[in-house]
């Protein structure tokens, strides 16, 4: 029994000898997956990062779009009210060019009204109509 217990012991050993080595291989490949893989997962993370800070300056940049379509809003507001007050203002104005005209023009036929009477008035004026009454009774009585 004896050397039939020594010959399984020494199978036992070359046995576990393989499996050790088996699983060394193994281990080393595992390790080698792990550091692969932790070598992407760094990679990625990287990655990541640097689309998250894009994502951070296209937000600024949306926010300042935003701002700015608020002020030019704003302004295009303003300017459209400051036109409509212009614009009101500018018919207000016609009106009054319009009355003023209106108002300059009977002044004016009053002038020439008032001028016709001072030159009919006047003795010139007189005596330039006795002159032509004159003509007028002297050709009457002449023809």
């Amino acid at each position: 029994m004896d050397t039939a217990s020594s010959g399984t012991e020494d199978l036992e050993p070359r046995s576990a000898e393989l499996d050790i080595s088996a699983l060394r291989t193994a281990l080393q490949e595992r390790k080698r997956a792990v550091t692969m893989l932790r070598a992407e997962a760094s990679r990625e993370l990287e990655l990541r990062e640097a689309l998250q800070a894009q994502l951070v300056e296209a937000n600024k940049e949306i926010v300042a779009s935003w701002n700015r379509r608020k002020e030019i809003s704003a302004v295009n507001g303003n300017l459209r009210t400051k036109l409509s007050e212009a614009t009101a203002e500018l018919k207000q104005l016609r009106s009054e060019l319009k009355k003023l005209k209106s108002e300059l023009q009977t002044r004016h036929e009053e002038l020439a009204a008032m001028q016709r009477y001072v030159v009919e008035a006047s003795i010139s004026g007189k005596a330039k109509k006795l002159s032509r009454r004159a003509k007028g009774f002297v050709r009457k009585l002449f023809k």
